[in-house]
């Protein structure tokens, strides 16, 4: 299971890199820490860089389970394309769901990690769902949690959404150095350990 702690800073060869992990790894603690005082504020945050594999994904993960594990909130993860699309086909007459079913469980649970969020092109249509599920949960103070490839004034939506997100979630800058390859490595290195104990 991806923990705070097991985040690992050593991986970013660059140095500004590493002293940015290292930073979002003291601001994710430091939001753990008071997070029953964040929780009362509705206040999430905002995982942000412009690389893909940097570790935003990870460490949101990461946050998402400590706070299971040390708070017993109900956590969900959904990628932001994924809940669109899904919204969207809610819209046909076959469908097993309602926009409202899908909204009302993404709108209340208490803990949303939402990943990738800005991704692509925002249509009408994004801007509202959007707009409804930001606006929703910060009137019920449910803590989202977002993850992006641009800081909040770049998403390609419009200002309702930029300035809520603004309000509801403390922005966390990640690094500009990919460590997805570097963790699959050491994963693989890890899983051979465990296999040769076995043999």
């Amino acid at each position: 299971m991806f923990t705070v702690n097991s985040f690992d800073c050593s991986l970013y060869d660059k140095k500004n890199d590493a002293i940015l992990a290292c930073n979002a790894k003291e601001a994710a603690i430091a939001y753990l820490t008071h997070f029953e005082e964040n929780a009362e504020r509705g206040e999430g945050l905002y995982l942000h860089s412009h690389t893909k594999g940097s570790g935003k994904t990870r460490l949101a993960i990461s946050i998402g389970n400590a706070i299971m594990a040390s708070y017993g909130k109900d956590v969900k993860f959904v990628r932001c394309l994924d809940l669109l699309s899904k919204v969207k086909e809610s819209y046909r007459e076959d469908s097993e769901y309602s926009e409202y079913q899908i909204l009302e469980e993404i709108c209340h649970i208490p803990v949303l990690i939402l990943d990738e969020i800005g991704v692509g092109n925002a249509s009408d249509s994004d801007n509202k769902i959007l707009t409804r599920i930001i606006e929703n949960r910060g009137t019920n103070k449910k803590i989202t949690i977002l993850t992006s490839n641009c800081d909040i004034d770049e998403l390609p939506y419009d200002e309702r959404v930029i300035s809520k997100l603004k309000e509801q979630a403390r922005r966390i800058k990640m690094p500009e150095e990919s460590v997805r390859d570097k963790v699959a490595e050491q994963r693989d290195r890890d899983f051979g350990k465990q296999v040769s104990l076995l043999e």
